[in-house]
C-alpha cells in the first residue's frame, strides 16, 4: 500500500519520501524505529504509518479456574488489540490511555506552537508510545549551535505515567541528552482520563528547561578544565578511584579520548578544554560509541534508562562545580 492510496496528495508523498532521504540525522537517531510525519498527515495517517493504529483493550486477568478479584487484590491485563500481545497487568485505577489520545494530544500542542512534528513510534512491542518534535528555540555558542527538540512518551504499563523530555542537541554532531520536564513534581498519571489540558501545560514547560539549559551551557563553554580536571570528574562519574587512567573503565578512557581531540566539534573554541567539551565528550559516548545492536533498546536507555541518567548526573556534577 502506498501513501497515495491513504488519501495523500502525490505533493505530501513526495515530500515524505524526500524527508526520508535526506534528514540522514533522523535517519541514524531512530534505524526504522517508527516513522517520519510530515504537515497535512490527518491522525489516523500517522498512526497507521508509524504502526500505532491500535486501541488499548483490558479484561478480567484470572489464573487457573479462580478470578484474582475474588481474592481481594483485583488485576486487569491490558493487551493490543490487533495483536493480542499482553501489555501488562494493571490495578483497578488503572485507567487505559489511547494512542490516538497521546499523538493526538502531541498534534494540538505542535500546531498551537508553531512547530513541526518529527516522528512518532513505539518501543518494547507498543509498552512505550513516542513522538517528537523540533522546537523552534537554539542557541550558538561562537559557531556551536544547539538546538531543541521536546519528547513525549507513553507508558501502557503498571506504575508508569507519561513523561516529558527536553532533548537538547549539537547541529555539529547530533549528540545530546534529554532533561526531564516535571510541573509540581508529578508526572502525568493514569488514574483517571486522559488530562488534556495538563500534558498541553507539562510540554510548554519545556520551553523553560531549554532557557535554563541554555544559561548553563554558555558558563560550562566559557569554563576552561585542565586535562587533570577533565580526567578526575570522569573517574568520580563512571571509574574506580585510586587506579592509574589505564585500568579505569572503558566510558573513562574513551571519553577522556574525545576530549582530548577525537569528538566531532571538539576543536571548535566552546568545547576546546572547556567543560562544554567535557559534558559533550560523555554525551558522544553515550549516544553513538555505546550504541546496542538493537535501535529499540538504544533508544529506551538513551531517552528514559542508563544513558539517560549517566548523562543528566554528569552535567549536574559540573553544573554543581561551574555553576555555582
Amino acid at each position: 500500500m502506498t501513501l497515495t492510496d491513504w488519501g495523500w496528495s502525490r505533493e505530501q508523498s513526495t515530500r515524505y519520501h524526500d524527508m526520508t532521504r535526506t534528514t540522514q540525522e533522523s535517519m541514524d537517531i531512530y534505524r526504522g524505529v517508527g516513522a517520519s510525519m510530515v504537515d497535512g498527515m490527518s491522525l489516523e495517517g500517522q498512526l497507521r504509518l508509524a504502526g500505532l493504529d491500535w486501541q488499548v483493550e483490558q479484561s478480567d486477568f484470572c489464573y487457573g479456574d479462580e478470578y484474582q478479584h475474588q481474592s481481594g487484590n483485583y488485576r486487569k491485563a491490558i493487551y493490543r488489540s490487533d495483536t493480542g500481545l499482553l501489555l501488562d497487568t494493571v490495578g483497578d485505577r488503572w485507567t487505559p490511555h489511547q494512542n490516538a489520545e497521546i499523538i493526538g494530544t502531541f498534534n494540538e500542542f505542535c500546531d498551537r506552537a508553531n512547530i513541526e512534528l518529527e516522528h512518532i513510534g513505539s518501543l518494547r512491542e507498543g509498552r512505550v508510545v513516542f513522538a517528537v518534535a523540533r522546537t523552534d528555540q537554539s542557541f550558538d555558542l561562537g559557531g556551536d549551535e544547539v538546538y531543541g527538540k521536546i519528547l513525549l512518551t507513553g507508558f501502557h504499563e503498571q506504575g508508569k505515567g507519561h513523561r516529558v523530555d527536553l532533548m537538547t542537541l549539537r547541529k555539529i554532531c547530533g549528540n545530546g541528552l534529554t532533561v526531564p520536564v516535571r510541573t509540581n513534581g508529578k508526572i502525568i498519571s493514569h488514574v483517571g482520563e486522559w488530562d488534556h489540558q495538563r500534558v498541553l501545560g507539562v510540554l510548554e514547560s519545556a520551553k523553560t528547561n531549554f532557557r535554563e539549559f541554555h544559561q548553563q551551557s554558555e558558563q560550562l563553554a566559557h569554563t576552561a578544565i585542565t586535562i587533570e580536571e577533565a580526567t578526575m570528574h570522569l573517574i568520580q562519574a563512571f571509574g574506580e578511584a585510586g587506579k592509574p587512567v589505564e585500568e579505569q573503565p572503558k566510558v573513562v578512557q574513551t571519553c577522556l579520548r574525545l576530549f582530548q581531540g577525537q569528538a566531532k566539534g571538539s576543536d571548535m573554541l566552546s568545547a576546546y578544554n572547556t567543560a562544554w567539551g567535557l559534558l559533550n565528550s560523555v554525551t558522544e559516548y553515550f549516544n553513538h560509541h555505546s550504541r546496542s545492536s538493537a535501535a529499540q533498546t538504544h533508544l529506551n536507555s538513551l531517552w528514559m534508562g542508563s544513558k539517560a541518567q549517566n548523562q543528566q548526573r554528569f552535567m549536574q556534577q559540573l553544573v554543581g562545580v561551574y555553576n555555582g
